[in-house]
Parts: C-alpha cells; sequence; structure tokens
C-alpha cells in the first residue's frame, strides 16, 4: 500500500541556536540541525513518489525554504541553500505555523495534495517570544485544516532553561507528551532521529487501520485495534510511502 504523506519541517532558526555553540568552536548547533533535518528525511523512502517535503525556517518571520517538493529536492536545497546562512534572531513559531496554514498546506497551493495525509514536525530550541498567544489556536487552525487536517509533532532541544519536556507541552503546540522528542542537548541530536520517524510512522500505521487516523485529542493508541470479524487483518509496518 503506497501512502501519500506530505511533511512539513519547521526549523527554528532563533538567536539562541548559535548562542549555544561550544566556545572552542567544535560544532555549530545549526549545522547540526540542518544534518539532523537530512537524516530525518534520508529514513523514508524516496523513489517511490508518495512523500513531499516542505521546509520552513523561522527566526524574525518564516521563509519557506521549499514547497512539498520531492524528499532529495528538498534536501539539496536545505543545504546548500540555508546551510551555511544563518539568520538568528527572535522565535517567530507563530509566523510559521501561519505560513503552514494559509500558504503550504492550503487548498490553493498546487503542491499540496488532498488525499495525502498531512504532518508537520517542528524542531526548536524553545518556545516562541513573537505574538505567544497564538502558537495554540494556529496550531489548532492547522490541525483542522484541510480535508483531514494535519497532526504535529515536536523535536524539543534542550538547553540550560529548557530542559524538560513539561517545558515544551507548556507552549501548547502539541497536545499529548508522545507526540513530543525531547533532546536534553544539541550533541544528541543525531541519536534522536530514529525517535522522531518512529513518531511519523506510528501515526500512519494508526492511520492504516479500520480505527483511522488518531485526532489530536484522548490517547494515542501504542498499538492498532484488531479489525473486527471480515476486515483484512492489519500487520504492523504494512504500509510503505
Amino acid at each position: 500500500m503506497d501512502i501519500p504523506v506530505d511533511l512539513v519541517i519547521l526549523m527554528d532558526q532563533s538567536g539562541s541556536i548559535r548562542a549555544q555553540n561550544p566556545p572552542d568552536g567544535s560544532a555549530d548547533y545549526w549545522t547540526l540541525m540542518v544534518d539532523y533535518v537530512e537524516d530525518l528525511i534520508d529514513r523514508f523512502p524516496s523513489n517511490t513518489g508518495s512523500m513531499r517535503v516542505s521546509i520552513i525556517v523561522y527566526s524574525n518571520k518564516a521563509t519557506l525554504v521549499t514547497n512539498l517538493v520531492d524528499p532529495s529536492t528538498a534536501k539539496y536545497q536545505l543545504r546548500y541553500s540555508w546551510k551555511m546562512e544563518y539568520i538568528g534572531g527572535f522565535t517567530n513559531l507563530p509566523d510559521a505555523l501561519l505560513m503552514v496554514k494559509d500558504s503550504v498546506l492550503n487548498e490553493s497551493n498546487p503542491n499540496n495534495r488532498r488525499d495525502a495525509y498531512d504532518i508537520v514536525l517542528v524542531l526548536a530550541d524553545g518556545m516562541a517570544n513573537v505574538n505567544v498567544n497564538n502558537v495554540n489556536p494556529f496550531a489548532n487552525a492547522i490541525r483542522t485544516s484541510g480535508p483531514t487536517g494535519a497532526y504535529l509533532f515536536e523535536v524539543g532541544i534542550g538547553g540550560e532553561t529548557t530542559n524538560s519536556k513539561t517545558y515544551f507541552m507548556s507552549e501548547g503546540l502539541v497536545t499529548r507528551e508522545d507526540d513530543l522528542v525531547f533532546v536534553d542537548e544539541f550533541s544528541n541530536l543525531d541519536e534522536n532521529v530514529n525517535a522522531a520517524k518512529d513518531l511519523i510512522c506510528r501515526y500512519l500505521e494508526a492511520c492504516v487501520t479500520v480505527n483511522g487516523c488518531p485526532g489530536p485529542f484522548g490517547p494515542f493508541p501504542p498499538t492498532p485495534t484488531p479489525p473486527p470479524p471480515g476486515k483484512i487483518a492489519y500487520t504492523p509496518r504494512s504500509f510503505k510511502l
């Protein structure tokens, strides 16, 4: 079974990213974030045509890097257009969410497929500090946009003051703790690529069962419910992208 997936990745490019770089210059945390996104995209099949990827970077404002293109093109544009260009500034997550709702996953976007499962993944090292009261309502608007709505996940990267899941959950971007991958520090990002992939796969697995896609509230089923009599038995990971 081929499953069309439109994946939108929001990347925090605020000043706090590089502000946390090691003093000895041994690592660049913005580059680590780019590497993480590229590695995550690589974990999904890129030759079936089922997945399209949008990438949005945000700091003082949101900027669209790719508009629902094939994974290889998304990786190329991110690395060669943005890896060496770092903006810094504030954390205007609401502007990025608004771009998702009004541009990327909007019916007016010719690259937005009405039959695709829409997934939004936010990669951030902290909460918004611009228009903060708009995070939750804009996220909820994305969840109900389009024919089936989109599902939101987050990868939260910890620091001195952002060192817990509780901190990231308090923003109201995601609705379940299980929808958040918490990475305690930037140096451990590469160890948590599969954690984000597994969140997306678990959601898609639930979508292809008789239960349908989980809503944004209430319990997220850890394993699919067995089908009723007469239905085709479900085998975990029987889907392909």
